[in-house]
């Protein structure tokens, strides 16, 4: 296990706050904004749970999107599931939000922000559904989808804002 892998009680504790906080959060403005990053401040969302904003890790240097995937769909929801295999990741976004593929398909995932991220969903008992490990900056990694049919929502480990769903259907 790497020196910088989260504490599986650490990593279960965030993906249940996510859970809890993931239709506060499913809109496309949930990325950073263009406020301080100096001075964080704590606001609460609709579940009466404390959030910070503000405290979006500063990006320095270009990074230059490509493809064509959707936004997530107006109205603060990700919309149905887009069928594919790959996860853009670009302004600390993920797109598509709400992807769907095959049980065990291979995921790839392109990070083109200028710092790291990670697709990880908890499965129920405080297990791992799937993780991709860290995704260095403009770098790409994969991950193999869950083989049981179902919704998977899933964090970045380090930007807790950060949220999609995979959907593993049939």
């Amino acid at each position: 296990m790497s020196r910088l892998a989260p504490k599986p009680a650490v990593l279960a504790a965030l993906v249940a706050l996510t859970v809890l906080t993931l239709p506060a959060c499913a809109s496309s403005n949930s990325g950073p904004t263009s406020a301080s990053t100096s001075n964080p401040t704590s606001t609460t969302n609709t579940a009466g749970t404390p959030t910070a904003t503000g405290a979006s890790p500063t990006a320095t240097g270009t990074a230059t999107a490509t493809g064509t995937a959707a936004p997530p769909a107006a109205g603060g929801t990700s919309g149905p599931p887009v069928e594919g295999t790959q996860i853009v990741i670009s302004k600390f976004l993920y797109s598509p939000v709400n992807l769907k593929v095959k049980p065990g398909a291979m995921v790839t995932v392109m990070n083109q922000d200028p710092v790291a991220h990670t697709v990880t969903a908890q499965s129920g008992a405080g297990g791992i559904a799937f993780d991709s490990g860290t995704i260095n900056a403009n770098a790409s990694g994969t991950f193999t989808a869950p083989a049981t049919p179902g919704t998977y929502p899933y964090i970045c480990i380090f930007h807790s804002q950060m949220h999609g769903i995979l959907t593993v259907s049939s």
